[in-house]
């Protein structure tokens, strides 16, 4: 009875051992990115006890390394690295490696991911230092910021950021008088307005536009603006002065008139296809109207009331149409 039960205490000894010999076999067969040793140092570079100091036949990639820079001078910092067989060239602190038997061994700086990061009181101020940056290449599809500049003529710089859907890009001021200071403002150049309105309260208080016209000759009115004033003031009397008018836009007005003392024959010409309503009634087509007499005083103003009428406003003077 005694012999049956060692043989069984044994069976189940020889049971465990195999399972763990399995065990152990499949963690040999994962993945070599779990670290076979984790390492540290006080220093990045430098060799003895710094980072590049550790001998590259007692490394095997995967393993990992902290560098607590020491006190003294310096503000402590943490340096963490994983170690990756690769050739890439030395770049401190980006990478390093080993001063004795580097071989394709290299000492690469992580990447940290966190939900937040909290920044102790330093000298009164929650702060976080970052080292200044000439230039950046984020990946596609990441967004950078980094300072950018020297010590001394720093600024942020965002880098590969996506464009913003909105209509509107609002910035925020945390106190009630933010100052910004030490600047120098562009002039924005704006393109032509294509809005159908602008509503304005309060006092709209502006100069008409008016022009004198010294000689006979013809006047393209629409150079001077959708809206304009225009007064004979010739040194001939009776001499004849003709207003082309544009293809109206409705809203648009213009009025002309002898200035005091003057005479002479005011015409208001229509563009193709266009008519200008005297009294009620439609001229002809590209047609125009004009006051024969041209007597003092004379005078009258169209509005245009869509793409293809004028409306005439007489002021004074025998008007006809044509």
């Amino acid at each position: 009875m005694e012999e049956v039960l060692t043989k069984e205490v044994y069976m189940k000894k020889f049971l465990i051992f195999v399972v763990c010999a399995m065990l152990y076999a499949l963690c040999l067969a994962s993945p070599g990115e779990t670290a076979n040793k984790f390492w540290w140092a006080s220093c990045r570079i430098g060799g003895g006890d710094c980072l590049d100091g550790i001998d590259g036949n007692d490394l095997t990639a995967g393993d990992g390394a902290i560098v607590m820079m020491d006190a003294g001078s310096n503000t402590p910092v943490r340096y963490e690295y994983r170690l990756h067989a690769s050739s890439t060239a030395e770049s401190d602190p980006i990478v390093i490696a080993p001063d004795t038997n580097p071989g394709t061994l290299r000492w690469h700086l992580v990447s940290a991911f966190a939900v937040s990061f909290q920044a102790p009181a330093v000298d009164g101020l929650n702060r976080i230092d970052l080292a200044i940056n000439s230039a950046r290449s984020p990946a596609t599809g990441r967004s950078e910021q980094y300072p950018e500049g020297t010590s001394t003529t720093s600024r942020w710089k965002m880098s590969n950021q996506v464009a913003s859907t909105a209509t509107e890009d609002t910035i925020v001021g945390l106190n009630t008088i933010d100052i910004l200071s030490n600047k120098t403002f562009v002039a924005p150049v704006l393109g032509a307005a294509t809005g159908d309105s602008v509503k304005v309260t309060g006092n709209n208080d502006g100069l008409a536009p008016t022009y004198m016209t010294t000689a006979a000759t013809t006047i393209t009115v629409a150079s001077h603006g959708s809206s304009a004033y225009f007064f004979n003031n010739t040194t001939t009397a009776g001499d004849p002065i003709t207003y082309a008018l544009p293809v109206p836009i409705a809203g648009m007005q213009y009025c002309i008139k002898n200035y005091t003392g003057k005479t002479g024959v005011l015409t208001f010409q229509a563009t193709a296809n266009v008519y200008i309503d005297l009294d009620g009634t439609n001229g002809t087509a590209a047609g125009y109207i004009h006051c024969d007499a041209g007597g003092l005083g004379t005078g009258a103003c169209v509005v245009a009331s869509d793409t293809l009428h004028w409306v005439a406003y007489v002021n004074k003077g025998s008007w006809t149409a044509h």
